[in-house]
């Protein structure tokens, strides 16, 4: 098999396991392994299934080397996406601003941050409709 063909297909089997192990890793509220496997899922989905770009791919590998960083990779479109980062709270605003300065001072453009936080998610308001 072509090696692209084999690096496509090792991500896909690779990526599995971090997903069943990382859904393991949220249960335990262990944010420090699933950032690892975040870090890792980006790493796989750069260089195996080659969805990146070096502007994201900078924006991981620079929030891996800010404090209170658990995790981070890219998501959305891959070739002008965005990346999404595991931050403390209380590490936001030196996150955004060493996020902010280090892509400018490479790329000339000040990336935005979208600071959210994660809730329940879905659940049914009224059981009688359902």
């Amino acid at each position: 098999m072509p090696p692209v063909v084999f690096d496509r297909f090792s991500f896909i089997v690779y990526e599995k396991e971090r997903l069943l192990a990382g859904c393991d890793a949220l249960k335990k509220n262990d944010l420090t392994t699933f950032g690892k496997m975040m870090f890792a899922t980006h790493e796989g989905l750069s260089k195996k299934y080659s969805v990146s770009c070096t502007e994201l791919d900078f924006l991981a590998e620079c929030a891996r080397h800010i404090t209170g960083v658990a995790g981070a990779r890219m998501m959305g479109g891959g070739f002008g996406g965005c990346t999404i980062n595991i931050v403390q709270a209380d590490a936001v605003d030196i996150f955004t601003q060493k996020i902010q300065s280090a892509f400018n001072g490479l790329f000339k453009i000040t990336p935005d941050v979208y600071v959210t936080q994660i809730e329940d998610g879905t659940n049914i308001l009224n059981p009688q409709i359902a």
